[in-house]
């Protein structure tokens, strides 16, 4: 037995079609010398720790860090991503990651993603993804980025799971075929309705929500990677079942 959504849902609420995605680019910056860097670093210890400092002035601070790159700023800018105390100045050190050395972003990414303090903030992860898919990211990452998909699909959490579907389409990750599948149908149907398991009805309307935010990024990065439009994940999981050695060994 199949159950619809909630009345809500089902009476034609028309939601405005999601804007195409869009690979974030980093404009060139300049490759900073040990001595440049040293310096940057001291104006922004200084500046950050005036007393009573603004919020533009840490803002401002923060973003002396992204004015070229070196590993020596990315320490900077993790520590604000995981300790500051606007989430504004923390998004922003999150976004200049991606202006340093992928090696270096890289480990800093992995090591913030075990942070309690910036997992709880899904708008910290959006950008620390967005980061990562700039700079840093390698296919061995993938099971850390696919657990950041969650299963909350309440509303901020819709820019973090449309930054890791933008991912799998930047990177022409393969391993996330199996993340788009599961999320590719419309959700809202159960075979039993009255299961002990079946989420509230809450549940599916936000589920269906977060679905129609990013289903448009979904189907395209399906499309991306196996060159095939399909119309339900049966028929995408029947082709794949043919083609995915051959898919495997294309070039990416």
């Amino acid at each position: 037995m199949l159950v619809a959504l909630t009345l809500t849902l089902c009476c034609g609420v028309q939601d405005p079609a999601p804007a195409a995605a869009s690979r974030p680019t980093t404009p060139a910056v300049k490759q900073l010398s040990d001595g440049e860097a040293k310096a940057i670093a001291a104006t922004f210890k200084r500046e950050s720790s005036t007393k009573n400092a603004s919020l533009k002035d840490r803002m401002d601070a923060v973003q002396k860090l992204g004015e070229g790159s070196h590993a020596k700023l990315v320490p900077l800018l993790e520590r604000v991503v995981s300790r500051g105390d606007s989430v504004s100045v923390r998004r922003e050190a999150a976004k200049l990651l991606a202006v340093h050395p992928p090696e270096d972003v890289r480990k800093s990414i992995l090591k913030l993603f075990k942070d309690r303090a910036v997992t709880a903030k899904p708008e910290i992860v959006a950008d620390l993804i967005r980061s990562f898919d700039r700079s840093g990211y390698t296919s061995k990452d993938w099971k850390v980025i696919e657990k950041q998909f969650g299963t909350d699909f309440s509303e901020e959490h819709r820019p973090k799971q449309q930054a890791i579907i933008e991912l799998i389409e930047n990177q022409k990750e393969l391993q996330g075929i199996d993340l788009l599948l599961h999320h590719l149908d419309e959700p809202g149907t159960v075979d039993d309705p009255h299961a002990a398991d079946n989420p509230p009805a809450e549940y599916w309307e936000q589920r269906w929500k977060a679905w129609r935010s990013w289903r448009d990024e979904l189907k395209t990065a399906l499309f991306k990677l196996t060159g095939q439009k399909f119309n339900s994940s049966d028929e995408a999981r029947a082709w794949l079942a043919k083609n995915k050695k051959k898919l495997e060994g294309r070039p990416r």
